[in-house]
């Protein structure tokens, strides 16, 4: 869909921003990436158990100006078994962690356990990372539910699938889900923007 551009480096040289990314790109793989204005010092990437398409998750270390701090950012698979499987390879991978830490992502998971729709059970992909981490819709003051959070599909959003979470030592200064003008037709999510500061 990139007409073979290499979108990451393409957004990190016209923002000036410093990148990881991984998997190396190819057909049936869902790559992530991390874009910072801080140095990235170190990055790696995992990929995860996955029964259909590959999913990956990708670590990196930015340097701030207070010290380190890790980024962690996945893309969880569609249905319930691998969802779940994926959800405890990233909690495995941040217990190996320790300071100031963020995850984020599209999990495919809503905060309930279930998506309006989803015929599979209910999944504990939120209930476990929010037993590690902060979700930062609900340290900005939002509920968990709460309509204004919702960000799948970005034509008319019925569902909270994409999240900001945050370790102790990150204070929450806002979060929100940018609606119009945004550009539905950019990404078929709506972005998550969370203003957070190391303490």
């Amino acid at each position: 869909t990139s007409g073979g551009v290499d979108v990451v480096g393409h957004l990190a040289s016209s923002l000036g921003y410093h990148a990881a990314y991984g998997p190396p790109t190819r057909e049936q793989t869902y790559g992530v990436a991390v874009l910072s204005r801080l140095p990235i010092v170190s990055w790696s990437y995992v990929l995860l158990a996955s029964a259909l398409d590959q999913r990956a998750l990708v670590r990196a270390t930015l340097q701030s100006a207070v010290g380190p701090v890790e980024v962690f950012v996945v893309h969880l698979g569609l249905r319930q078994p691998e969802r779940d499987a994926q959800a405890s390879e990233v909690l495995a991978i941040l217990g190996g962690s320790v300071g100031p830490r963020i995850l984020l992502g599209d999990l495919n998971a809503c905060p309930s356990g279930s998506c309006p729709g989803d015929p599979d059970p209910p999944d504990s992909v939120y209930a476990g990372i929010t037993q590690v981490l902060d979700d930062a819709w609900v340290e900005a003051g939002h509920g968990a539910e709460d309509a204004a959070g919702f960000t799948f599909p970005s034509t008319g959003p019925v569902e909270r699938i994409d999240y900001v979470f945050v370790s102790g030592g990150i204070a929450v200064l806002r979060c929100e889900v940018p609606g119009a003008p945004s550009r539905v037709d950019t990404s078929d999510h709506l972005p998550v923007l969370a203003e957070v500061r190391l303490s």
